[in-house]
C-alpha cells in the first residue's frame, strides 16, 4: 500500500510540473502576442498622431495663404482705388470695390448662419423639451 501511495503521489507531482510547463509555456507565447501586438497598435496610433499633425499643419498653411490672399487683394484695391484719385480726381472707381471682400466674407458667413438656423431640425429640441416635461409631470406625482 506504501508503494502505491508513494508512486501515486510521485505521478501527481509529474503531472503537476507538465501542467505547470504547459502554462508557462502558454503564458509566455501570450505574452510574446500580447507584447508585439501591443507594439504594432503603438505603431498604428504613432502613425495616426503623425497625420494627425501633418494634416494640421497644412490646415494652417492654407489658413495662412488664403488670409494673405485676401490682405493682398485689398491692399491692390486700395492702392488701386488711390492711384485712380489722384491721377484723375472724377474718374476713379467706387470704393464698394475696395470694401468688396469684407462685403463678401460677412455675406457668406451671415448666409451660412441663416442655414444653420432655420435649416436645421426641430425635432430635437422637441424631444428634449417632451422628454423634461415627461419627467417633471413623474417628479410632481405622490408616490403610492
Amino acid at each position: 500500500r506504501e508503494k502505491k501511495r508513494k508512486e501515486e503521489a510521485r505521478k501527481a507531482e509529474e503531472a503537476k510540473k507538465a501542467e505547470a510547463q504547459e502554462g508557462d509555456d502558454e503564458e509566455a507565447m501570450f505574452t510574446d502576442v500580447d507584447e508585439a501586438e501591443a507594439f504594432r497598435q503603438w505603431q498604428k496610433a504613432h502613425a495616426e498622431e503623425e497625420d494627425d499633425a501633418m494634416m494640421e499643419r497644412t490646415m494652417r498653411a492654407q489658413w495662412t495663404c488664403c488670409v494673405s490672399v485676401f490682405q493682398l487683394i485689398t491692399c491692390f484695391l486700395l492702392v488701386a482705388k488711390l492711384d485712380k484719385d489722384f491721377d484723375d480726381p472724377g474718374n476713379a472707381f467706387n470704393a464698394f470695390w475696395v470694401l468688396f471682400p469684407f462685403f463678401l466674407i460677412a455675406g457668406l458667413t451671415l448666409c451660412c448662419a441663416c442655414c444653420v438656423i432655420y435649416c436645421s431640425s426641430d425635432t430635437t429640441v422637441e424631444d428634449f423639451l417632451r422628454e423634461q416635461q415627461q419627467q417633471q409631470q413623474q417628479q410632481q406625482k405622490p408616490y403610492l
